[in-house]
């Protein structure tokens, strides 16, 4: 019987262990339920602070677009005093109409001066405790887009093995196609030779396309050749490019972004040259009208009105004669001082080993000198006009200088060294051949580098750049000379189609090229030799460094473009306009 009672006390602490048992795991699964909806609160919270501040962020933008769209021929000169008391003030202000609760984002909006101007906008939303901040940069300017990219195209971007887009946004107005093929040209009849797999090209920067339809590629380790038909839909893949787009471009989906072709600002070619010879005769709107009536007509008939009596104040008509005992020749004129007004030479001027003349100079203060004519929105700068073919030939080890602003009617040809501060425009085409363009130091800081900028109506045809030369260990690494490599200081830009081959050559441009037809980039790694495989005959061709496709670094590749966005100060005088403003957006960073 005490037995019996012995084991009914002993069940009844067993069910009282349980119950605690019990509940203190009732308690732990309640305690991690009420952590788990508390988490998912925050989470949900953060999602929707952090989409309440991109809100307000793109609000803002859309502020400042809509208060300097009806801006035509805005004085820059005027803009960040608009921007400061006019426009920035209302993106301050603005109440964005929320429907989270009664949250609303706190916005400030800074101008940091410059040329262009860049306006930093930064959003910080706040719900119940969690906050978050986002911060965009909008640079403002009157510049044509073709300026703002270190490579596109109003047609076809074709980007055919590996060239390395550094510190720069790539733009294609058609279709991006990429293939992990370099295409070259080298002792063939047959046309273009193809590459085996170098790999794919990378990019810092965004790549703005029309569509993810648009962006197409081809793995040459599926297709032995990759023919039109063999390229896919970035969009047809199953992970909808997120891992397909940083192999084939070597960036994060989210840095491929839409601009439609509507939002492009154009250069018009034509437009920009009857611009800078009104500006040259200090014309405003009647004198411009003039100046492309006689452009239509003709360039002779431009360059008879030009010479006219009523533009001698302007123009030394026929540029110093070294036949005029009043006028000392001009490899002595640029030793002793620098050019300080416009001129018009009619007929081809050589410079260098086949021409009378040695450098060309102009005052550096007089050729970046812009200045509009009392608040008409119309400009006086300073220009040399070239009624013929631009030639610079250099046999010399040592560059030929050129500082100046330049307008040539006929083509431009370079050859040799030759170091420039220029902004030029070519109405023909554009040869450089065996050519190595550094930029011109600064008469006021010598390690102020300024660069060329070229705008060709032409073709633009750059051959035997760093031809055959073996890549530093290094790579590319900035510097102007990196071992046996000289880069190309200079940002280029073509009315016409444009192929550029990194293969035997080296193009390591601090710049950019823009094509308003179709630009084709062809690039491989590491180094390249020419190899006999016929000594009867001599036939050779091109071996490549084995692991291109892999273990050689981007840095390595024998395409670089490191985009220059310095060339809007350096060239301001001298670069295109377009009526209205142009407004590029940084990418939306998040500070917390």
């Amino acid at each position: 019987m005490n037995k019996m009672k012995e084991e009914k006390g002993y069940a009844l602490l067993l069910v009282l262990f349980m119950i605690v048992i019990f509940t203190l795991l009732g308690m732990a699964v309640l305690s991690a339920s009420l952590g788990g909806a508390i988490r998912s609160q925050t989470k949900q919270k953060d999602v929707q602070t952090l989409h309440l501040a991109e809100k307000a962020l793109n609000e803002s933008v859309a502020i400042i677009k809509a208060e300097l769209d009806g801006e035509d021929d805005i004085n820059v000169d005027l803009l960040e005093e608009k921007l400061n008391t006019e426009i920035l003030p209302i993106v301050r202000n603005n109440n964005v109409s929320q429907s989270i609760g009664n949250a609303n984002p706190v916005t400030t909006a800074t101008v940091n001066p410059g040329n262009p101007p860049v306006i930093v906008v930064k959003v910080t939303a706040n719900i119940d405790g969690v906050i978050r901040t986002l911060e965009q940069e909008i640079s403002v300017n009157t510049f044509p887009d073709v300026l703002n990219y270190a490579a596109g195209s109003e047609g076809n971007l074709i980007i055919n093995g590996a060239p390395y887009f550094m510190n720069g946004d790539l733009y294609a107005g058609n279709k991006l196609l990429i293939k992990n093929q370099a295409e070259y040209i080298y002792n063939s009849a047959d046309g273009k030779n193809s590459t085996v797999n170098v790999g794919y090209p990378y990019l810092d920067g965004k790549a703005y396309v029309q569509s993810l339809d648009n962006f197409k590629y081809c793995d040459s380790r599926e297709e032995s050749v990759c023919t039109e038909n063999a390229y896919k839909d970035i969009n047809s893949t199953s992970d909808i490019g997120v891992t397909t787009i940083p192999t084939v471009l070597g960036t994060e989906k989210e840095n491929v972004q839409f601009k439609p072709e509507e939002d492009f600002v154009q250069l018009n070619i034509d437009e920009s040259f009857i611009d800078k010879v009104t500006e040259a005769i200090e014309g405003t709107a009647n004198i411009r009208t003039e100046v492309k009536n006689k452009f239509n007509q003709g360039i002779p008939e431009l360059i008879a009105y030009l010479s006219g009596d009523q533009n001698e104040r302007y123009f030394d008509v026929q540029f110093p004669d070294k036949e005029d005992d009043d006028i000392p020749p001009f490899s002595d004129v640029v030793n002793t001082s620098d050019l300080q007004k416009s001129y018009i030479y009619n007929g081809n001027f050589n410079i260098g080993a086949s021409g009378e003349y040695k450098q060309l100079i102009y005052d550096e203060t007089v050729k970046n000198t812009r200045t509009e004519i009392l608040d008409t929105h119309y400009y006086r700068s300073t220009w040399f006009i070239v009624n013929g073919d631009l030639n610079i030939e250099n046999i010399a080890s040592d560059p030929i200088e050129i500082r100046g602003n330049i307008l040539v009617t006929g083509n431009l040809n370079i050859t040799g060294n030759v170091s420039m501060d220029s902004t030029i425009f070519v109405l023909g085409s554009t040869s450089i051949t065996d050519g190595s363009i550094v930029g011109l130091p600064s008469s006021f800081d010598s390690n102020q580098i300024k660069e060329l900028v070229l705008l060709s109506k032409g073709e633009i045809l750059i051959t035997r750049v760093n031809s055959f030369k073996d890549i530093p260990d290094t790579g590319y690494n900035g510097d102007r000379v990196n071992g046996d490599i000289t880069r190309l200081d200079a940002f280029f830009y073509t009315d016409s189609n444009a192929e550029l081959y990194g293969v035997g050559s080296v193009f390591w441009i601090r710049g950019g090229f823009f094509a308003k037809g179709d630009l084709m980039i062809n690039a491989v790694r590491g180094n390249t030799q020419e190899e006999i495989v016929n000594s009867e005959t001599g036939e050779k061709e091109i071996t490549f460094e084995d692991g291109s496709a892999s273990t050689i670094s981007n840095v390595r590749s024998r395409f670089v473009i490191d985009y220059n966005k310095d060339i809007f100060t350096n060239q301001n005088a001298g670069l295109p306009r377009v009526k209205g403003v142009n407004l590029k957006r940084g990418k939306k960073v998040l500070v917390k």
